[in-house]
């Protein structure tokens, strides 16, 4: 059920509600059958309200260990659908003398942006390649790195970096980063995340379990 057939059903349940002797439904359940209608409403109203016109991006914590010189996404804004296709560029630099060393992890804070923000949990997708998660996720960075080896190194990484940990000083990624295409979805993922202004917080952690940096992202899904 798509989330506007479930506010009108929900509409006309506040509104008609009986009970199997049929007698009005009590007035306190009415009350809060309005007030949960009305919310679901203001989520609705505010999700289509935030826009943004360009990728937003940048550090979301005070440890700041380098730059975050460019992130490009195009098409944008971005076309959620099965098929579509999406080129990603992104160059970042790593000053002296930090390295994110080995062990380390990344966990993903995806959210979609609305008075009540919705947060987007770790999803499972069939991918052409297997098995591939969307949404709120953690990962070892060594995982990622051996995942996206074939094209990340040597050609996205500084000079003699290898694709394992510890990072070095330097700069990574490039013009375009990466394309890909999205692979199928299900419907019921469609309609949970749909267009909107989407949040990604990339939080990096020391293998001790401290913070390495943030980073953020502020994306706009069609």
């Amino acid at each position: 059920m798509t989330l506007n057939l479930f506010l009108l059903s929900l509409s006309q349940l506040s509104l008609c509600w009986k009970s199997e002797a049929g007698e009005t439904t009590h007035p306190t359940k009415l009350l809060r059958m309005k007030l949960l209608f009305i919310i679901f409403q203001l989520i609705l109203v505010s999700a289509r309200k935030i826009k943004i016109d360009e990728v937003e991006f940048g550090f979301c914590s005070d440890n700041q260990p380098g730059s975050i010189d460019l992130i490009e996404i195009q098409p944008y804004p971005i076309k959620f659908q099965s098929g579509a296709s999406i080129s990603v560029s992104a160059l970042l630099t790593l000053d002296e003398p930090n390295t994110i060393p080995s062990g380390s992890k990344v966990r993903l804070d995806v959210k979609k942006e609305g008075l009540i923000p919705l947060p987007i949990p770790c999803l499972e997708l069939e991918g052409a390649d297997g098995i591939i998660h969307l949404g709120s996720c953690e990962y070892e960075v060594d995982y990622l790195l051996a995942e996206f080896s074939d094209f990340l190194c040597p050609n996205f990484v500084p000079d003699g970096q290898s694709c394992t940990t510890p990072l070095n000083p330097g700069s990574y990624g490039g013009q375009p980063l990466f394309e890909a295409v999205i692979p199928d979805i299900p419907d019921i993922i469609v309609d949970l995340i749909g267009s909107g202004t989407y949040y990604a917080g990339a939080i990096i952690t020391n293998p001790d379990g401290s913070e390495f940096t943030c980073t953020y992202l502020r994306i706009q899904v069609e």
